[in-house]
């Protein structure tokens, strides 16, 4: 590993914040763009899909923050290559290997996660739920494939 960087695979060990990420999965690329996590995109693929992809595929990003944002925040690599690896750590360090590129990249991180957050939407589900449960209990909820009616019990 480069030096002043520790490698880790798996579950952290420690309660130490995510300083960076390689990350090759879309909704992995959102949830660490969410928590604000810089990082460098890559999809490891097949020659024969490569090839293809650079024929047929005309979006001009394929991470799910560089889509949400409409231009280029995360660095992205497709690679078919088996020995990619140092390219995808080079794409990180160039883009978060510096406290500048480290702040900035955190700093576009913030308004993905802003288009990407919808406030109290955990609150709003727990009433949901909750509100759902009372009305079962109360059976105002028909069955499955039985309509409601406006009081609420089976039509």
């Amino acid at each position: 590993s480069p030096s002043g960087y520790a490698v880790a695979i798996g579950p952290a060990q420690h309660d130490a914040p995510l300083r960076g990420a390689l990350a090759a999965s879309g909704t992995a690329t959102a949830e660490l763009a969410v928590d604000l996590v810089p990082l460098t995109v890559f999809y490891r693929v097949g020659l024969f899909e490569w090839i293809l992809a650079h024929i047929f595929v005309t979006a001009p990003w394929i991470s799910i923050a560089n889509l949400v944002l409409g231009r280029t925040l995360l660095t992205e690599r497709v690679c078919w290559r088996p020995d990619a690896g140092e390219d995808i750590g080079a794409d990180f360090l160039a883009a978060a290997g510096t406290p500048e590129a480290w702040t900035s990249l955190r700093a576009g991180l913030r308004e993905v996660r802003e288009r990407l957050e919808t406030p109290h939407v955990a609150t709003r589900a727990a009433g949901w739920l909750l509100a759902e449960t009372a009305a079962q209990r109360k059976g105002a909820v028909a069955a499955p494939g039985q309509a409601a009616s406006p009081a609420g019990g089976p039509a």
